[in-house]
């Protein structure tokens, strides 16, 4: 990917008569999750358990998810997916970067990836943004705090 960035710098440079220099200023490292600390995280996921979806938080999900033509579909029922890290991925590159890789090096470190949204719904879109909006991410949100604070306190 640096070779291309390069190239199209050097090509855009060319184009405006000027020229182009780079330089390396960071990278982002695959992430070096915490073992241990993942399986304290994933007790207490089971200890909280989900946050308890309404028939208004489910009707709110079906329509968007009509509105979107996805498969209308309901919250997990258990907490079997919802766990703290994948830690045998370790080191293996998985989507997009962000800083957590480089401090997942230097602190022991877990994701928690609590359901806050409704199910099947494309990421950064409108429909999203609304059930991010409400009691459907706040519920998610009050029981992954305590997931966390719980993990804070046993770590």
């Amino acid at each position: 990917m640096w070779e291309i960035g390069d190239r199209m710098a050097q090509a855009a440079a060319m184009m405006t008569d000027t020229q182009v220099t780079s330089t390396v200023l960071g990278s982002a490292w695959p992430g070096h999750f915490n073992k241990t600390i993942a399986e304290t995280m994933n007790a207490n996921i089971e200890k909280v358990g989900l946050p308890p979806w309404t028939e208004a938080d489910q009707a709110l999900a079906k329509s968007l998810q009509h509105e979107l033509k996805v498969p209308r579909s309901v919250w997990r029922r258990s907490c079997s997916r919802c766990a703290a890290v994948n830690w045998s991925r370790r080191g293996k590159a998985r989507g997009g970067s962000d800083d957590i890789g480089d401090i997942s090096w230097n602190v022991p470190t877990v994701t928690l990836r609590y359901p806050s949204n409704m199910a099947a719904g494309p990421g950064h879109n409108w429909a999203n943004a609304i059930s991010m909006a409400g009691p459907i991410a706040h519920k998610g949100i009050q029981a992954g705090a305590k997931v966390v604070a719980l993990t804070v306190i046993d770590s």
